[in-house]
């Protein structure tokens, strides 16, 4: 990326790493190492024409979360499609003065 001069890096991270929760240390500790890493290659990277950023979505709605989680309120979990599509709009141009930052991919609170 940095011969080429541009590129585009987008960490998943999570809701639970910047606010944790009791018995999910490992998990939560986990993503706030996720969460300060576009901060870190923003700042390494700046002036290369790569951006890197961090989608940070809360509960994905998917059948294993389901699974996991079968009385949770599945009306506020965010579809993967909009992470998705969250992604796409950080890897095109259009999100080209967008580096270091957190995009929250969430649904109802």
């Amino acid at each position: 990326m940095i011969e080429r001069g541009s590129g585009r890096i987008i960490n998943i991270g999570a809701k639970r790493g910047e606010h944790g929760a009791g018995g999910n240390g490992p998990y939560s500790v986990a993503k706030a190492g996720v969460l300060a890493l576009p901060e870190v290659m923003a700042d390494e990277t700046r002036d290369s024409g790569i951006t890197v950023n961090a989608a940070v979505p809360s509960v994905i709605d998917t059948p294993g979360n389901h699974a996991g989680m079968p009385d949770a309120d599945y009306d506020v979990w965010v579809p993967p499609a909009q992470i998705a599509a969250t992604m796409v709009f950080l890897a095109n141009n259009e999100a080209a003065s967008i580096s270091g930052d957190r995009i929250h991919v969430f649904t109802k609170s």
